[in-house]
């Protein structure tokens, strides 16, 4: 399985350097501004981090579908799966795959986030911190507020991870009732509608827990929990339900 990851690493390199270029190009229009106390610098700079970071997420989502679609209609995929590997693996890999390149970026953009604070602050000798200023609005401390902040994206990680999983789902069941190409997109853009229906009444019905203040990082992702745990049995659910599809019922 770690080769079929770094496959799908490879796979999308060139498409993620551009992207990351363009932030890099943003991030430094940024520098410039703070360097110069250049105000249109600095804002396209932030505005350029801000819609970079949005177009960078929806683009790691968006190479996911096209890989798994792409191996399923063109010649590269139809030798994907005559690989001497289970296509439980192929899938479960595309899935980690893109779960870990969600983290990286992530983790790279709070970096980028943190440090850029942190030259606002130096540079103009105040706390100018987004953070700050919500901990003032909240009425709480910049502990929790950062808390509240990784467990939301850690959560929102597994929500994208369970929209790859549906769009596999709903791809595969048009593989297996359609079989020309336009046929199964559109089918596939209707299972993935009934799939998201279906999923956010499941998401209404759900529980929370309430754990009093956020004084922890564990009490601020107890309360999204459930959420999580949903979206990890749903992915699995849907991934092992593609798999069997794509090993027994769709012919490439």
């Amino acid at each position: 399985m770690l080769k079929m990851i770094k496959y799908d690493f490879i796979r999308n390199r060139l498409t993620i350097i551009i992207l990351f270029s363009v932030l890099g190009a943003s991030e430094l229009l940024f520098l410039l501004g703070i360097a110069g106390l250049t105000v249109s610098f600095t804002t396209l700079g932030i505005l350029g981090l801000f819609f970079g970071a949005a177009i960078i997420y929806f683009t790691i989502w968006l190479l996911g579908l096209i890989s798994y679609s792409r191996d399923l209609h063109e010649k590269c995929g139809y030798m994907t799966f005559l690989v001497p590997v289970s296509p439980y693996k192929i899938i479960f890999s595309k899935l980690i795959a893109g779960f870990l390149e969600l983290l990286l970026t992530g983790a790279v953009l709070t970096l980028l986030a943190v440090l850029d604070m942190h030259l606002v602050n130096s540079r103009f000798g105040q706390q100018l911190s987004i953070i700050n200023s919500l901990a003032r609005t909240l009425n709480t401390s910049v502990d929790q507020v950062w808390y509240r902040i990784v467990a939301y994206f850690v959560a929102w990680c597994f929500n994208v991870l369970v929209l790859y999983a549906f769009a596999y789902l709903a791809t595969s069941i048009s593989a297996l009732i359609s079989r020309t190409t336009g046929g199964q997109r559109a089918l596939s853009v209707v299972f993935m509608i009934l799939i998201l229906i279906v999923y956010s009444v499941i998401i209404d019905k759900m529980p929370t827990i309430r754990t009093g203040s956020v004084t922890t990082f564990f009490a601020a992702i107890t309360q999204r929990l459930p959420q999580i745990l949903l979206n990890i049995a749903l992915t699995t659910a849907c991934a092992v339900g593609s798999g069997y599809l794509m090993d027994k019922k769709i012919s490439l």
